[in-house]
């Protein structure tokens, strides 16, 4: 589904589907994300794993390496993971 409202022809939209990041973004919401926009720290990005794709907030914790945090951490867990596809 392409993304209403926004200059980036590339821009897409994605249904919240868990609490993992509630209470941010509760199951239901749908959110627009751009593959363009500049990530910074505390930024909810799309993570793409073999178990489906999720979002998180990541965090830079080295130059190769980044926290994907969801915001419930009551329920759900951060990880470490190898940076990639730096520019």
């Amino acid at each position: 589904v392409g993304a209403a409202n926004t200059d980036d022809p590339d821009a897409f939209t994605f249904e919240i589907t868990d609490d993992s990041m509630s209470p941010q973004f509760i199951e239901g919401d749908v959110v627009v994300l751009s593959p363009a926009a500049q990530v910074r720290d505390g930024d909810a990005c799309l993570v793409q794993r073999e178990s489906g794709d999720t979002l998180r907030l990541v965090f830079r914790q080295a130059k190769d390496k980044l926290e994907l945090r969801p915001v419930n951490l009551r329920r759900h867990q951060s990880a470490v993971v190898a940076a990639s596809g730096e520019q």
